[in-house]
């Protein structure tokens, strides 16, 4: 979903929908592409957190959102940053 969405960022909800429901093989929404969507920057924004804190001894959120600006990545990972706990 991500890599549609990247691929092809001037798509509608309802064109991914299209798309997807010929991937996947099931009929899919509109809405449903939006929920999963959210849900798949939520987990990325996550994973990505987890990636960076991962190379580092003891991480602090201070150092996270450091990297964060220098990558151009704070505006996806606020509510991740916001979440996350050292050595969770």
């Amino acid at each position: 979903m991500l890599r549609l969405r990247a691929e092809k960022p001037d798509l509608s909800s309802a064109g991914m929908a299209q798309e997807l429901s010929s991937t996947l093989g099931k009929q899919v929404s509109a809405d449903w592409v939006r929920q999963n969507l959210r849900r798949a920057r939520e987990r990325f924004a996550e994973f990505l957190l987890d990636e960076l804190a991962g190379s580092l001894e003891k991480p602090t959120r201070e150092w996270l959102e450091e990297e964060l600006i220098d990558l151009h990545l704070l505006n996806y990972c606020q509510q991740a940053l916001r979440n996350w706990k050292p050595g969770g």
